[in-house]
Protein backbone atom coordinates (compact mmCIF):
# COMPACT_ATOMS: atom_id res chain seq x y z
CA UNK A 1 0.00 0.00 0.00
CA UNK A 2 1.53 3.54 -1.01
CA UNK A 3 -0.58 6.17 0.38
CA UNK A 4 0.54 9.49 0.42
CA UNK A 5 -1.27 12.90 1.27
CA UNK A 6 -2.69 13.57 -2.49
CA UNK A 7 -4.25 10.16 -2.99
CA UNK A 8 -5.40 10.15 0.72
CA UNK A 9 -7.36 13.73 -0.29
CA UNK A 10 -8.39 12.21 -3.46
CA UNK A 11 -10.03 9.28 -1.56
CA UNK A 12 -11.73 11.49 0.43
CA UNK A 13 -12.86 12.96 -2.55
CA UNK A 14 -14.14 9.83 -4.16
CA UNK A 15 -15.95 8.73 -0.75
CA UNK A 16 -17.96 12.03 -0.97
CA UNK A 17 -18.44 12.57 -4.50
CA UNK A 18 -20.30 9.07 -4.33
CA UNK A 19 -22.06 9.97 -1.16
CA UNK A 20 -23.31 13.31 -2.91
CA UNK A 21 -24.28 11.45 -5.66
CA UNK A 22 -26.28 9.54 -3.75
CA UNK A 23 -28.37 11.89 -1.76
CA UNK A 24 -28.80 14.71 -4.59
CA UNK A 25 -30.62 11.85 -6.75
CA UNK A 26 -32.56 11.03 -3.76
CA UNK A 27 -33.94 14.41 -3.02
CA UNK A 28 -37.21 15.25 -4.57
CA UNK A 29 -36.18 19.55 -4.58
CA UNK A 30 -33.47 18.37 -6.96
CA UNK A 31 -35.32 16.96 -9.88
CA UNK A 32 -34.31 18.62 -12.94
CA UNK A 33 -32.25 17.53 -15.70
CA UNK A 34 -29.23 19.82 -15.52
CA UNK A 35 -28.60 18.70 -12.15
CA UNK A 36 -29.28 15.14 -12.61
CA UNK A 37 -26.30 15.85 -15.53
CA UNK A 38 -24.44 17.75 -12.71
CA UNK A 39 -24.76 15.17 -10.43
CA UNK A 40 -23.20 12.36 -13.63
CA UNK A 41 -20.70 14.31 -13.85
CA UNK A 42 -19.33 14.14 -10.73
CA UNK A 43 -20.02 10.90 -10.28
CA UNK A 44 -18.74 9.90 -13.36
CA UNK A 45 -15.46 11.91 -12.51
CA UNK A 46 -15.25 9.76 -8.87
CA UNK A 47 -15.05 6.61 -10.36
CA UNK A 48 -12.56 8.06 -13.24
CA UNK A 49 -10.16 8.39 -10.17
CA UNK A 50 -11.01 5.61 -8.24
CA UNK A 51 -9.27 3.39 -11.06
CA UNK A 52 -6.18 5.15 -11.44
CA UNK A 53 -6.31 5.53 -7.78
CA UNK A 54 -6.19 1.74 -7.50
CA UNK A 55 -3.08 1.50 -9.15
CA UNK A 56 -1.56 4.43 -7.50
CA UNK A 57 -1.99 3.39 -3.96
CA UNK A 58 -0.68 -0.29 -5.10
CA UNK A 59 -3.65 -2.30 -4.71
CA UNK A 60 -3.04 -3.09 -8.27
CA UNK A 61 -0.84 -2.94 -11.17
CA UNK A 62 -1.02 -0.53 -13.90
CA UNK A 63 -0.79 -3.33 -16.26
CA UNK A 64 -3.74 -5.07 -14.09
CA UNK A 65 -5.65 -1.63 -13.87
CA UNK A 66 -5.86 -1.67 -17.76
CA UNK A 67 -6.57 -5.26 -17.85
CA UNK A 68 -9.57 -5.53 -15.92
CA UNK A 69 -10.77 -2.02 -13.95
CA UNK A 70 -10.39 0.63 -16.96
CA UNK A 71 -12.48 2.61 -18.59
CA UNK A 72 -12.67 5.41 -21.16
CA UNK A 73 -14.29 7.70 -18.75
CA UNK A 74 -12.19 10.88 -19.29
CA UNK A 75 -13.86 11.32 -22.87
CA UNK A 76 -17.29 11.00 -21.63
CA UNK A 77 -16.52 13.92 -19.07
CA UNK A 78 -17.20 16.73 -21.71
CA UNK A 79 -20.58 15.93 -22.88
CA UNK A 80 -21.90 15.14 -19.62
CA UNK A 81 -20.60 18.55 -18.51
CA UNK A 82 -22.52 20.15 -21.91
CA UNK A 83 -25.46 19.07 -21.67
CA UNK A 84 -25.24 20.11 -17.67
CA UNK A 85 -24.33 23.58 -19.29
CA UNK A 86 -27.04 23.74 -21.72
CA UNK A 87 -30.20 22.30 -19.61
CA UNK A 88 -28.97 25.21 -17.03
CA UNK A 89 -29.62 27.74 -19.54
CA UNK A 90 -32.38 26.28 -21.07
CA UNK A 91 -34.34 24.07 -18.12
CA UNK A 92 -37.35 23.54 -20.31
CA UNK A 93 -35.17 22.00 -23.42
CA UNK A 94 -36.96 19.13 -24.13
CA UNK A 95 -34.78 16.20 -25.06
CA UNK A 96 -30.99 15.75 -26.58
CA UNK A 97 -30.98 16.32 -30.06
CA UNK A 98 -28.28 14.98 -32.37
CA UNK A 99 -25.28 17.19 -32.23
CA UNK A 100 -25.15 16.45 -28.62
CA UNK A 101 -25.80 12.58 -29.20
CA UNK A 102 -22.80 12.68 -31.47
CA UNK A 103 -21.00 14.11 -28.77
CA UNK A 104 -21.30 10.31 -26.86
CA UNK A 105 -19.95 8.57 -30.08
CA UNK A 106 -15.86 8.79 -29.14
CA UNK A 107 -16.40 7.52 -25.48
CA UNK A 108 -18.41 4.45 -27.16
CA UNK A 109 -16.52 4.10 -29.83
CA UNK A 110 -13.06 3.66 -27.16
CA UNK A 111 -15.44 1.84 -24.73
CA UNK A 112 -16.51 -0.87 -27.66
CA UNK A 113 -12.58 -1.22 -28.45
CA UNK A 114 -12.18 -1.46 -24.83
CA UNK A 115 -14.06 -4.34 -24.43
CA UNK A 116 -13.08 -6.32 -27.69
CA UNK A 117 -9.34 -6.06 -25.86
CA UNK A 118 -10.80 -7.55 -22.55
CA UNK A 119 -12.49 -10.23 -24.02
CA UNK A 120 -9.25 -11.12 -25.66
CA UNK A 121 -7.75 -10.42 -22.43
CA UNK A 122 -9.64 -13.27 -20.82
CA UNK A 123 -9.26 -15.38 -23.54
CA UNK A 124 -5.30 -15.00 -23.26
CA UNK A 125 -4.11 -13.66 -26.63
CA UNK A 126 -1.70 -11.87 -25.60
CA UNK A 127 -0.07 -11.69 -29.16
CA UNK A 128 2.40 -8.15 -29.42
CA UNK A 129 -0.01 -6.39 -32.25
CA UNK A 130 -3.20 -6.90 -29.69
CA UNK A 131 -1.35 -5.35 -26.59
CA UNK A 132 0.01 -2.80 -28.99
CA UNK A 133 -3.34 -1.91 -30.10
CA UNK A 134 -5.05 -1.43 -26.87
CA UNK A 135 -1.93 0.88 -25.37
CA UNK A 136 -2.52 2.79 -28.38
CA UNK A 137 -6.01 3.09 -28.07
CA UNK A 138 -5.41 4.02 -24.36
CA UNK A 139 -2.67 7.18 -25.49
CA UNK A 140 -5.08 8.44 -28.21
CA UNK A 141 -8.59 8.44 -25.46
CA UNK A 142 -5.85 10.67 -23.07
CA UNK A 143 -5.32 13.19 -26.39
CA UNK A 144 -8.39 13.25 -27.37
CA UNK A 145 -10.03 13.74 -24.06
CA UNK A 146 -7.61 16.54 -23.40
CA UNK A 147 -8.45 18.31 -26.86
CA UNK A 148 -12.46 17.60 -26.32
CA UNK A 149 -12.38 18.76 -23.34
CA UNK A 150 -10.31 22.06 -23.45
CA UNK A 151 -12.70 22.74 -26.77
CA UNK A 152 -16.01 22.45 -24.80
CA UNK A 153 -15.08 24.32 -21.97
CA UNK A 154 -13.70 27.18 -24.10
CA UNK A 155 -17.13 27.79 -26.08
CA UNK A 156 -19.17 28.19 -22.53
CA UNK A 157 -16.41 30.43 -21.21
CA UNK A 158 -16.92 32.49 -24.61
CA UNK A 159 -20.76 32.84 -24.09
CA UNK A 160 -20.58 33.29 -20.48
CA UNK A 161 -17.70 36.10 -21.30
CA UNK A 162 -19.71 38.08 -23.45
CA UNK A 163 -23.20 36.98 -21.17
CA UNK A 164 -21.23 39.41 -18.20
CA UNK A 165 -20.24 41.88 -20.54
CA UNK A 166 -23.68 42.38 -21.90
CA UNK A 167 -26.12 44.60 -20.11
CA UNK A 168 -29.25 42.48 -18.54
CA UNK A 169 -32.85 43.05 -19.76
CA UNK A 170 -35.27 42.40 -16.95
CA UNK A 171 -37.86 40.48 -17.95
CA UNK A 172 -40.82 39.82 -15.37
CA UNK A 173 -41.88 36.30 -17.25
CA UNK A 174 -37.93 35.40 -16.69
CA UNK A 175 -35.36 34.41 -13.88
CA UNK A 176 -32.17 35.67 -15.66
CA UNK A 177 -29.24 32.91 -13.77
CA UNK A 178 -26.27 34.84 -12.77
CA UNK A 179 -23.02 32.95 -14.78
CA UNK A 180 -20.52 35.25 -12.93
CA UNK A 181 -19.69 31.90 -10.61
CA UNK A 182 -19.61 29.67 -14.09
CA UNK A 183 -17.42 31.81 -15.88
CA UNK A 184 -15.07 31.37 -12.90
CA UNK A 185 -15.42 28.08 -12.98
CA UNK A 186 -14.94 27.70 -16.38
CA UNK A 187 -11.70 29.64 -16.13
CA UNK A 188 -10.08 27.64 -13.58
CA UNK A 189 -11.16 24.05 -15.10
CA UNK A 190 -9.58 25.29 -18.46
CA UNK A 191 -5.94 26.17 -16.59
CA UNK A 192 -6.35 22.68 -15.04
CA UNK A 193 -7.16 21.50 -18.65
CA UNK A 194 -4.09 22.97 -20.34
CA UNK A 195 -1.73 21.42 -17.09
CA UNK A 196 -3.47 18.13 -17.69
CA UNK A 197 -2.26 18.82 -21.77
CA UNK A 198 0.73 19.47 -20.60
CA UNK A 199 1.16 16.37 -17.99
CA UNK A 200 0.02 14.38 -21.09
CA UNK A 201 2.77 15.93 -23.55
CA UNK A 202 5.12 14.55 -21.10
CA UNK A 203 4.38 11.22 -19.96
CA UNK A 204 3.77 9.99 -23.87
CA UNK A 205 6.45 12.37 -26.05
CA UNK A 206 9.21 13.06 -23.74
CA UNK A 207 11.69 10.61 -21.88
CA UNK A 208 9.89 11.36 -18.48
CA UNK A 209 7.41 8.72 -19.48
CA UNK A 210 6.17 6.45 -16.90
CA UNK A 211 7.42 9.16 -14.48
CA UNK A 212 4.66 12.01 -14.53
CA UNK A 213 2.79 12.16 -11.73
CA UNK A 214 -1.10 13.45 -12.27
CA UNK A 215 -1.58 14.08 -8.01
CA UNK A 216 -1.61 17.51 -8.35
CA UNK A 217 -3.99 17.44 -11.21
CA UNK A 218 -6.18 15.01 -9.72
CA UNK A 219 -5.92 16.96 -6.47
CA UNK A 220 -7.14 20.18 -8.56
CA UNK A 221 -9.86 19.24 -11.13
CA UNK A 222 -11.44 17.31 -7.77
CA UNK A 223 -11.16 20.29 -5.52
CA UNK A 224 -12.66 22.40 -8.83
CA UNK A 225 -15.45 19.87 -9.56
CA UNK A 226 -16.81 18.93 -6.02
CA UNK A 227 -16.56 22.86 -5.82
CA UNK A 228 -18.46 23.47 -8.86
CA UNK A 229 -21.60 20.14 -7.98
CA UNK A 230 -22.06 22.11 -4.61
CA UNK A 231 -22.48 25.63 -6.23
CA UNK A 232 -24.25 24.65 -8.88
CA UNK A 233 -27.02 22.85 -6.38
CA UNK A 234 -26.95 26.02 -4.42
CA UNK A 235 -27.26 28.20 -7.39
CA UNK A 236 -30.12 25.31 -8.79
CA UNK A 237 -31.58 25.88 -5.39
CA UNK A 238 -31.79 30.00 -5.45
CA UNK A 239 -32.76 30.04 -8.93
CA UNK A 240 -35.47 27.75 -8.50
CA UNK A 241 -37.11 29.29 -5.40
CA UNK A 242 -36.28 32.72 -7.30
CA UNK A 243 -39.10 31.32 -9.92
CA UNK A 244 -41.58 30.37 -7.39
CA UNK A 245 -41.58 33.36 -5.84
CA UNK A 246 -41.57 35.60 -8.72
CA UNK A 247 -44.86 33.70 -10.09
CA UNK A 248 -46.28 34.30 -6.63
CA UNK A 249 -45.37 37.74 -6.04
CA UNK A 250 -46.37 39.12 -9.43
CA UNK A 251 -49.99 38.37 -8.70
CA UNK A 252 -50.40 38.98 -5.18
CA UNK A 253 -47.68 41.21 -3.74
CA UNK A 254 -47.83 44.84 -4.33
CA UNK A 255 -46.78 47.59 -2.52
CA UNK A 256 -49.03 50.37 -1.80
CA UNK A 257 -48.55 54.22 -2.23
CA UNK A 258 -49.77 57.16 -0.30
CA UNK A 259 -52.65 58.78 -2.30
CA UNK A 260 -53.80 61.23 0.75
CA UNK A 261 -51.20 63.99 0.29
CA UNK A 262 -50.11 66.44 -2.92
CA UNK A 263 -47.49 65.45 -4.89
CA UNK A 264 -44.72 66.64 -7.71
CA UNK A 265 -46.08 65.37 -10.61
CA UNK A 266 -42.52 64.52 -11.23
CA UNK A 267 -42.86 62.48 -7.97
CA UNK A 268 -46.57 60.63 -9.09
CA UNK A 269 -44.98 59.67 -12.22
CA UNK A 270 -41.88 58.15 -10.79
CA UNK A 271 -43.92 56.28 -8.59
CA UNK A 272 -46.62 54.94 -11.31
CA UNK A 273 -43.38 53.47 -13.06
CA UNK A 274 -41.61 51.98 -9.39
CA UNK A 275 -45.11 51.07 -8.35
CA UNK A 276 -47.79 50.21 -10.81
CA UNK A 277 -45.33 48.71 -13.36
CA UNK A 278 -42.92 47.36 -10.44
CA UNK A 279 -39.76 48.32 -11.84
CA UNK A 280 -38.01 48.84 -8.76
CA UNK A 281 -37.28 45.10 -9.64
CA UNK A 282 -35.41 45.28 -12.05
CA UNK A 283 -31.67 45.28 -10.44
CA UNK A 284 -30.37 47.16 -13.19
CA UNK A 285 -32.80 50.14 -12.75
CA UNK A 286 -30.48 53.21 -13.30
CA UNK A 287 -31.29 57.19 -12.55
CA UNK A 288 -30.90 57.73 -16.64
CA UNK A 289 -32.98 55.05 -17.71
CA UNK A 290 -35.36 56.03 -15.29
CA UNK A 291 -35.25 60.06 -16.77
CA UNK A 292 -35.04 58.94 -20.47
CA UNK A 293 -38.46 57.43 -19.83
CA UNK A 294 -39.77 60.26 -18.29
CA UNK A 295 -38.74 62.57 -20.75
CA UNK A 296 -36.51 64.44 -18.46
CA UNK A 297 -33.07 65.15 -17.39
CA UNK A 298 -30.90 62.70 -15.13
CA UNK A 299 -29.82 65.92 -12.94
CA UNK A 300 -33.55 67.42 -12.51
CA UNK A 301 -35.06 63.69 -11.89
CA UNK A 302 -32.01 63.57 -8.79
CA UNK A 303 -32.46 66.97 -7.62
CA UNK A 304 -36.49 66.56 -7.33
CA UNK A 305 -36.17 63.27 -5.63
CA UNK A 306 -33.87 65.07 -3.47
CA UNK A 307 -35.71 67.93 -2.95
CA UNK A 308 -39.29 66.47 -2.69
CA UNK A 309 -38.34 63.44 -0.54
CA UNK A 310 -35.51 64.22 1.36
CA UNK A 311 -33.41 60.91 -0.46
CA UNK A 312 -31.00 60.17 -2.78
CA UNK A 313 -31.97 58.08 -5.91
CA UNK A 314 -30.62 54.86 -4.77
CA UNK A 315 -31.94 55.22 -0.68
CA UNK A 316 -35.36 55.45 -2.75
CA UNK A 317 -35.23 52.98 -5.02
CA UNK A 318 -34.18 50.51 -1.82
CA UNK A 319 -36.97 51.51 0.21
CA UNK A 320 -39.18 49.85 -2.08
CA UNK A 321 -36.87 46.70 -2.40
CA UNK A 322 -36.38 46.38 1.73
CA UNK A 323 -40.85 46.88 1.43
CA UNK A 324 -40.74 43.94 -1.32
CA UNK A 325 -38.26 41.79 0.80
CA UNK A 326 -39.89 42.41 4.00
CA UNK A 327 -43.65 41.42 2.22
CA UNK A 328 -42.24 38.14 1.37
CA UNK A 329 -40.10 37.69 4.61
CA UNK A 330 -43.39 38.26 6.77
CA UNK A 331 -45.26 35.78 4.60
CA UNK A 332 -45.33 32.30 6.17
CA UNK A 333 -45.55 30.70 2.49
CA UNK A 334 -42.37 32.36 1.56
CA UNK A 335 -40.67 30.38 5.03
CA UNK A 336 -38.94 28.09 2.96
CA UNK A 337 -37.32 30.04 0.60
CA UNK A 338 -33.17 31.22 0.77
CA UNK A 339 -33.30 34.69 2.02
CA UNK A 340 -30.83 35.32 -1.02
CA UNK A 341 -33.84 34.20 -3.55
CA UNK A 342 -35.92 36.70 -1.92
CA UNK A 343 -33.26 39.54 -1.72
CA UNK A 344 -32.68 38.67 -5.32
CA UNK A 345 -36.76 38.39 -6.34
CA UNK A 346 -36.72 42.24 -4.74
CA UNK A 347 -34.74 43.70 -6.60
CA UNK A 348 -30.67 43.61 -5.76
CA UNK A 349 -28.01 42.51 -7.42
CA UNK A 350 -26.73 40.85 -4.54
CA UNK A 351 -26.44 38.77 -0.97
CA UNK A 352 -24.40 41.21 0.39
CA UNK A 353 -26.25 44.71 -0.92
CA UNK A 354 -29.42 43.22 0.38
CA UNK A 355 -28.23 42.25 3.52
CA UNK A 356 -26.27 45.69 3.85
CA UNK A 357 -29.51 47.66 2.64
CA UNK A 358 -31.60 46.28 4.83
CA UNK A 359 -29.83 46.22 7.71
CA UNK A 360 -29.63 49.70 7.20
CA UNK A 361 -33.24 50.53 6.62
CA UNK A 362 -34.45 47.88 9.33
CA UNK A 363 -32.14 48.07 11.76
CA UNK A 364 -31.29 44.01 11.52
CA UNK A 365 -30.74 41.51 9.05
CA UNK A 366 -32.43 40.28 6.75
CA UNK A 367 -32.18 36.48 8.45
CA UNK A 368 -32.51 38.25 12.05
CA UNK A 369 -35.84 40.18 10.78
CA UNK A 370 -37.35 36.22 9.64
CA UNK A 371 -36.24 34.58 13.12
CA UNK A 372 -38.80 37.52 14.58
CA UNK A 373 -41.26 36.73 12.35
CA UNK A 374 -41.27 33.59 13.03
CA UNK A 375 -41.29 33.72 16.50
CA UNK A 376 -44.04 36.13 16.81
CA UNK A 377 -46.21 33.92 14.99
CA UNK A 378 -45.08 30.83 16.88
CA UNK A 379 -45.63 32.67 20.09
CA UNK A 380 -49.31 34.09 18.99
CA UNK A 381 -50.10 30.11 17.57
CA UNK A 382 -49.19 28.87 20.94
Amino acid sequence: MNFTIYNSLIIAGIIQGLIFGVIVLSSKKYRSKSIFYLVLLILAYSLGNLQYLLADVGLMTHVKMYSYVWLPISSVLTPIFYLYYTNYLDPDKSKINRFEKLLFMPFIIFLVLTIVYRIGFILEIESFTFVGFYMNVIRINEIFSVLFCLTFLIIPLVQAYLNRNKKPQYNSNYVRPNLDWMYFTFVILAILTIYWGYLTYLNLFTDKQGQVSYNFLWLGVAISVYWFGYLGIYKYGILSDRKKIRSHGLKTLEIAKDSNEEKNKHIEALETILVQQKKYLDPSLTLESLAESMRISKSHLSRIISTELGLSFTDYLNSFRVEEAKCYLNNPEFSNYTIVAIGLEAGFNSKSSFFEVFKKEVGMTPSAYKKKIEHKISTEAS
